[in-house]
């Protein structure tokens, strides 16, 4: 068991509730991490992606990754901040690079991100058909060949994207954090809304969704305040509507946030702030902490 695992400054570590963390990886600084069938990925920005896979991590590819995710059929995509996209289907021994994305960029009418010298990946889901990419700067994307035609896939949306992801059961079902806030498609991203009730349109970065009947989701929002510009909103009606969620009292945080699904349940998700690290079992409604005194935090994910 992997445990919930937390990037940090110096590398990867691993918590198992009930035992002191263990640092598996030392070395660049860990911001992507995923999970899925024994499988477990960490990219760090400056230095590439590792596996995890029969009981050892490696490096298994080498760049300046923007994304990185596990595919529903265990596919690993990287994204980077040059705006290309490789894809491994054999769990990162060999790598593709989906070709067509460096049209996009070059014809279009994208914009450079602020901070950034030119738009990046944000993501890669997975609609009914084909896949769809997320651009900051550049809005959503869609191929349903393997990057030899692009269909952009941005009507009501924020091009600002931080991160778009697909519903875990519906596909037709989409999400986005932009800059200026929550977006939903139900319709595979032909038309996006935006729900601002609760969470205005301030910039937004992480979520996640638990699937139900409606969907629940926890969002990371920042704020406008200087001494603690972020803030963690939990959603019981599929995004509708938003309120600040208190982890021990405190509803606001110095530090970003970061948060995650345990990857095979409806219902369990982890959070972590200013060196803590909480759980909840009921769709982000109720908070218990685990582990407190951990570095500060820059990726989640779990592996229970």
């Amino acid at each position: 068991m992997l445990g919930i695992l937390l990037g940090i400054d110096t590398g990867l570590i691993q918590l198992i509730p009930g035992k002191e963390p263990i640092q598996v990886i030392e070395g660049p600084c860990f911001e992507i991490i995923d999970y899925q069938d024994d499988i477990a990925i960490g990219a760090a920005k400056e230095a590439g992606l590792w596996i995890y896979k029969n009981k050892i991590w490696s490096q298994c590819w080498e760049g300046q990754p923007s994304s990185a995710r596990i595919g529903p059929d265990g596919t690993i995509w990287v994204g980077t901040f040059d705006t290309r996209l490789y894809f491994s289907n054999d769990q990162g021994n060999t790598w593709i690079e989906m070709s067509g994305l460096q049209n996009v960029i070059k014809h279009r009418q994208i914009n450079t991100p602020p901070q950034h010298k030119r738009p990046y990946i944000t993501g890669v889901i997975f609609p009914k058909q084909g896949e769809i990419i997320g651009i900051a700067g550049g809005g959503a994307w869609h191929t349903r060949d393997k990057g030899e035609n692009w269909l952009q896939r941005s009507d009501g949306l924020d091009t600002m994207l931080y991160k778009i992801q697909e519903h875990p059961e519906n596909p037709d079902i989409l999400y986005a954090s932009t800059g200026s806030g929550f977006y939903k498609s139900d319709d595979s991203g032909f038309s996006w809304m935006h729900p601002t009730m609760g969470i205005g349109e301030l910039p937004c970065s992480n979520f996640e969704v638990f699937p139900s009947k409606p969907d629940a989701l926890i969002l990371v929002n920042e704020e406008q305040t200087v001494e603690k510009p972020y803030s963690i909103y939990r959603s019981p009606n599929g995004g509708v509507t938003w309120n600040k969620i208190n982890l021990e009292n405190n509803n606001a945080w110095e530090t970003q946030p970061v948060i995650t699904r345990l990857w095979n349940t409806p219902d369990t998700g982890f959070a972590a702030a200013n060196g803590t690290v909480w759980a909840s079992h009921d769709s982000g409604k109720n908070w218990i902490s685990l582990a407190t005194g951990l570095p500060k935090t820059y990726a989640i994910t779990a592996a229970l």
